[in-house]
């Protein structure tokens, strides 16, 4: 222990040290300030992700992180001629001390030099850690991570420069240790299995407060391999006993990474923790694979955070792949594709909930699309789901089917009850009366909390008792949209819906919604307390016209016509204890019929209506958790601190020492 205090007073009394630990702090100190000013843009701009655990902490480790690795070499490098100069070699020379001593000596002087200066930075950041409140568990799980990261990163430099003595290559041995640390990051993107094997990897998860036991006990492990590795590698002929140690470290990290499962959350409220509703609907021994594409940095970051890690808590080796995925329009969309067990659950960017919240709602949907049936009425006229053109439905029940819904069409009257296990009834343009026994069933199942479509037309037999209880009702006439024929339509009966809010049911809607025939709809006071959820209207130059056959149509609004802008689909919910009750009404069959669904978007609207009519009642709500250090109080010595350049005391100090001690060296 003796020859480790006299390396560390050597590096003491070496000007040269004393100016690269100034240096050290005037580029942290200067990217700290930085990194504040962006802080407050941020907040002032209104960004909800902005705290001080992200924006300032984040940034501002990383920079200490790079700085001391690339400052690393330059102070590593004058141990050897220290001990030169000092005679301290030609001294231990004479005793029975062996070289791989001065290399264990070396490594344990450059970790303590690593402790002070990250010290060193946490005196910078006293004003902020002593006035604000701070996420303390993603605070110390960071500091372990660059403690831990900088240990192996001079660990592998210092292994690698005692294979030759001149001083280049010890400087390339450390500057090609950090760029090869770096390069296997960034091939992680193109190999994504490579990220169980790189250090940067692991801090990263360190760096948002997530603690690993597969990062902590690999980092452990090699960190244990370079201190043995450099007692081994004095003998030439243990050299090969290195080369093999070092193949069986990196199979146990990999094995260590694929395997343990086990993380601990240590930001202050869990928020990137795998949600337990979530991590039940996914058995362990589940294969996950997860697609992102057309994402940018800062997004995959959110991905990262919110998705992949909390998923790696029950699946650690998930493969991330960087693929482009294309709408209908050819064109790149963003988002995330997760893949388990072979079954594909595609997750818009950016997202409109918590994507542990989508991914949950899609395997529940998955699984209740299996279980329960679509049930079409029959008896009246409708659209029928097994006969083609016109009006009918066969398409529609052709891509359902394929999406794994099961179907049926049914006269209602045919059954003493809706079965429990119909999770949607869907009414297509009823042509005749209803029998009063039909109605008291779908009554009994609308008071149950049963899930409606109802596709009206112009011409239908209005279901007056239906009308009344959910607050609906027509306006006479079939629309028409001469705006539409001028675009290109073959009819002025086809009415282009355009505005079109960013909502779930209109996700993925890039274009027009066409409509044919339709009639307009209204709202009607209703004592079931339904909500219009999502109202979709037309442009306000649409009319009511009685007489659609015409070759000459024109608005005539002596008769009662009506132009102006008209609801055409109605999205309606009510709360049925804890669940939410769901019900779809539109002016039109025609855009989902055979004649119809492949025109413009009328298909993805299809989807998004029967995703959104079937999604499960019981799914849990799963919140958005932000870092709850979200303000930075700035106190006047604070400001005199960051804002006056008090910060740059500490560097100045220490760039005085080392001049002192220069001065005295060359005199």
């Amino acid at each position: 222990m003796s020859l480790l205090k006299l390396q560390l007073k050597q590096f003491y009394n070496s000007p040269t040290n004393w100016l690269l630990v100034s240096f050290y702090l005037l580029i942290n100190s200067y990217l700290l300030v930085s990194n504040i000013n962006i802080f407050f843009e941020l907040k002032n701009s209104g960004s909800i992700n902005t705290s001080l655990s992200n924006t300032v902490f984040y940034s501002s480790f990383n920079v200490s992180l790079f700085t001391l690795m690339f400052l690393m070499p330059f102070i590593a490098i004058q141990f050897g001629p220290m001990r030169q100069q000092s005679g301290l070699h030609k001294l231990l020379f004479t005793t029975p001390t062996s070289q791989s001593r001065f290399r264990l000596y070396d490594l344990l002087s450059l970790a303590i030099i690593i402790a002070i200066n990250i010290g060193l930075f946490f005196v910078l950041l006293l004003p902020i850690l002593l006035t604000n409140k701070i996420d303390s568990g993603v605070l110390i799980s960071t500091s372990i991570g660059q403690i831990l990261l900088l240990f192996l990163y001079v660990g592998c430099a210092n292994l690698s420069r005692y294979y030759s003595t001149s001083m280049f290559r010890c400087f390339a041995f450390y500057f090609g240790t950090l760029v090869f640390l770096w390069v296997l990051q960034i091939l992680t993107v193109s190999i994504p299995r490579l990220s169980l094997l790189s250090p940067i990897q692991w801090y990263n998860h360190f760096s948002l407060g997530i603690v690993s036991l597969a990062d902590l006990m690999s980092f452990l492990i090699v960190i244990a391999y370079l201190m043995i590795a450099v007692r081994l590698v004095e003998n030439v002929k243990q050299r090969l006993n290195v080369v093999a140690l070092g193949v069986v470290m990196l199979g146990s990290v990999y094995f260590l990474q694929s395997s343990l499962t086990q993380q601990y959350d240590l930001t202050s409220n869990q928020r990137y923790t795998l949600n337990a509703s979530l991590q039940a609907a996914i058995s362990k021994d589940s294969s996950i694979q997860i697609q992102v594409s057309n994402l940018s940095e800062s997004a995959m970051l959110e991905v990262q955070s919110r998705l992949v890690t909390p998923l790696k808590s029950i699946a650690p080796s998930i493969d991330v792949e960087q693929t482009v995925q294309l709408d209908q329009n050819m064109s790149a969309t963003s988002g995330v594709m997760v893949i388990i067990n072979q079954q594909p659950y595609w997750i818009d960017y950016p997202f409109s909930q918590h994507p542990q919240q989508q991914l949950l709602n899609h395997i529940e949907f998955s699984e209740q699309r299996n279980r329960q049936w679509i049930l079409f009425s029959s008896g009246h006229q409708e659209s029928q789901i097994d006969q083609q053109g016109g009006r009918n439905l066969s398409s529609l029940a052709s891509t359902l089917s394929q999406q794994g819904f099961n179907l049926q069409q049914r006269a209602l009257a045919e059954l003493a009850d809706i079965p429990d296990n119909v999770g949607l009834v869907v009414i297509a343009n009823s042509q005749q009366s209803w029998l009063s026994l039909e109605w008291k069933l779908l009554k009994n199942y609308l008071d149950k909390g049963g899930r409606l479509l109802w596709l009206r037309e112009p011409q239908e037999q209005a279901l007056v008792e239906l009308e009344n209880y959910l607050g609906v009702t027509t306006i006479p006439g079939t629309l028409i949209d001469p705006a539409g024929y001028q675009a290109g339509t073959p009819h002025p009966a086809i009415v282009l819906v355009r505005d079109l809010p960013r909502l779930s049911l209109t996700a993925n809607l890039n274009g027009l919604v066409a409509l044919p025939w339709t009639v307009g709809l209204g709202r009607t006071p209703s004592p079931n307390q339904w909500q219009t959820e999502l109202q979709l209207t037309t442009h306000s130059k649409v009319w009511t016209e009685f007489e659609p056959q015409q070759e000459q149509l024109q608005l005539n609004q002596e008769i009662g016509e009506l132009e102006g802008e008209f609801p055409v689909l109605l999205a309606l919910t009510r709360q049925q204890g804890t669940q939410q009750q769901r019900v779809v009404i539109t002016g039109d069959v025609h855009f989902l019929s055979d004649s119809a669904i492949n025109n413009y978007d009328n298909q993805q609207l299809m989807s998004n209506i029967f995703a959104w009519l079937m999604q499960p009642k019981t799914s849990e709500s799963i919140e958005f958790l932000v870092a709850n250090d979200r303000n930075l109080i700035m106190t006047p010595f604070s400001q005199f601190w960051y804002l006056h350049g008090g910060n740059y005391l500490l560097s100045i100090i220490l760039l005085i020492v080392g001049l002192v001690l220069w001065l005295k060296r060359t005199r």
